[in-house]
């Protein structure tokens, strides 16, 4: 009987221990997900330091590349209505840049990157909330995502196109006041 007793706090250190461990190991995968992006804010101007990937030496073209996406996730509610949540997100671990395009010139290229991935996220988020989607229209929903979704990639292409990543002075200031714009007017923080 005794050794039993014994066996059974055993088990239960272990497997609390276990737990512990488990927990401890989502919430570092949690906060390191955290720490490699940034969420778009109007605070915060991206700087090289927040560039943290390898760069492509394959690549003798691209100097630094900007990793952004428009982060969603959403649920049903207890109306039956789908709530969501939507962010431009900066992923630093995947972001890099090359020692010769470490200038204000070339951050500022990047920054119109992350800044077009906020305006499509704003976009986004004002096209869902022109309808509300019943849970059993998620196919809706997910259309309409898509479709911003295109059109954010399209716009970035755009982007490096005109302005053939960067060369073109004209032209990048010319989107610089463009997207500048568009965030403070077009599509307002919720």
């Amino acid at each position: 009987m005794k050794g039993r007793k014994y066996i059974l706090i055993l088990l239960i250190f272990i497997t609390g221990f276990a737990g512990l461990f488990v927990f401890l190991n989502q919430h570092k995968q949690v906060h390191a997900k955290q720490y490699n992006n940034i969420v778009w804010s109007h605070d915060h101007h991206l700087t090289w330091d927040d560039f943290s990937g390898v760069p492509d030496y394959d690549n003798d073209f691209v100097k630094a590349l900007t990793a952004s996406s428009i982060r969603y996730s959403y649920s049903c509610n207890d109306e039956g209505f789908i709530t969501y949540n939507i962010e431009a997100v900066f992923k630093k671990n995947q972001s890099w840049v090359k020692e010769e395009a470490r200038t204000d010139y070339h951050l500022n290229h990047e920054q119109v990157h992350f800044n077009i991935t906020e305006l499509y996220a704003r976009k986004l988020r004002q096209r869902l909330a022109e309808q509300p989607f019943e849970c059993d229209e998620k196919w809706y929903f997910e259309k309409m995502i898509q479709k911003t979704l295109n059109e954010w990639r399209l716009e970035q292409r755009t982007y490096d196109h005109e302005t053939f990543f960067s060369v073109k002075e004209d032209q990048q200031d010319l989107w610089n006041v463009t997207v500048s714009q568009k965030l403070e007017e077009a599509y307002p923080m919720p």
